[in-house]
């Protein structure tokens, strides 16, 4: 018996970390889950470093959401991404 697929939602909390942020996409980018099937939520936690701007260019072949907020904390940006996350099983990536 073949399982449906379930919505995924991955959540990635970061501040200042935009290398290893475009790396981390890059990554998901190459996942054989079915792109339709996952967004990204990436909460920036009071960037300075030139993400916002990494990520609005970013080409991505699933959904990506980018959440901005003042520096918080990371506890505080991944229950902010967890809260606007849709899918059914949430993947926090630090």
């Amino acid at each position: 018996m073949v399982q449906d697929s379930v919505f995924v939602s991955v959540i990635i909390p970061s501040q200042n970390r935009r290398n290893v942020l475009r790396q981390t996409l890059d990554a998901l980018a190459q996942q054989t889950y079915p792109p339709e099937q996952f967004e990204v939520v990436v909460v920036l936690d009071g960037c300075t470093d030139g993400s916002a701007e990494m990520l609005r260019e970013y080409a991505a072949p699933f959904s990506l959401r980018t959440i901005t907020q003042g520096q918080a904390g990371a506890g505080t940006a991944r229950n902010r991404g967890a809260s606007e996350a849709k899918g059914g099983l949430l993947i926090f990536l630090d």
